[in-house]
């Protein structure tokens, strides 16, 4: 993986439904890519090797996290939206039913369904900003802000032929060794790096709380967190 920090800048913001790629399908990416769903963002998943691909050489082991860890609020809440039955509290206990009975319906709900492209990323290049000519000024005091002084967008090309032109890219630590086109740092580039934590299941939490602190860069908004219990 590329571990470029990004430029902390707050005025990197980008309203819904602005266009984001994950790259990198296991937890983080799963749940970057869901974080951004419930925020409104119109978000693209992507990874090479499918759901938790690099997490599959230990399916048959115990899962590498605490059960209650596994899953974050947000994703319990997606996966109570697409069941009947009331979610089973007891979680998985094996990397395998974590992979196959929770990660893989959270990229079959509403919120990531049809998200997901399986297929290595052949090259990630920045193009310019394409202006709207059906834009107008809100009111007569608002300016329409000239595409040359916008920052570029990045065109994210699959080997499977999958295009997409994104505002931002996430990469998440499953996503391995990318093909970029242009130097790095840049703006509107987030890396969620695999960091130096005691267990994975610690190396799990920070990433959430960097998702966490990458979404309030993006919604100009340094106290947005959905991981917090709503107060009434």
């Amino acid at each position: 993986m590329t571990e470029i920090d990004p430029i902390d800048d707050e005025s990197m913001t980008l309203d819904p439904p602005g266009t984001i790629v994950v790259l990198g399908a296991g937890p983080t990416g799963i749940e970057a890519a869901l974080y951004g769903r419930f925020l409104g963002y119109d978000v693209t998943l992507g990874d090479s090797q499918g759901i938790a691909g690099l997490w599959r050489s230990s399916i048959d082991d115990e899962l590498p996290v605490a059960p209650e860890q596994c899953l974050s609020p947000l994703a319990k809440s997606a996966l109570r939206a697409q069941r009947s039955e009331e979610l089973d509290i007891t979680l998985p206990t094996t990397a395998s039913a974590w992979i196959d009975d929770f990660l893989t319906a959270l990229t079959e709900t509403d919120l990531l369904r049809d998200r997901l492209v399986i297929s290595a990323v052949e090259s990630i290049d920045q193009v310019p900003v394409e202006p709207d000519p059906e834009e107008e000024p809100v009111s007569e005091d608002l300016e329409i802000v000239d595409a040359d002084q916008l920052p570029p967008d990045f065109l994210v090309t699959f080997a499977d032929g999958t295009t997409k032109k994104c505002e931002a890219v996430i990469v998440t630590p499953d996503a391995g060794e990318l093909p970029i086109k242009f130097a790095l740092p840049t703006e509107y580039w987030f890396a969620i790096d695999s960091g130096d934590q005691a267990s994975a299941g610690d190396a799990l939490l920070a990433q959430r709380r960097r998702i966490v602190q990458i979404f309030a860069i993006l919604a100009g908004r340094g106290d947005l967190d959905l991981y917090r219990p709503v107060r009434l």
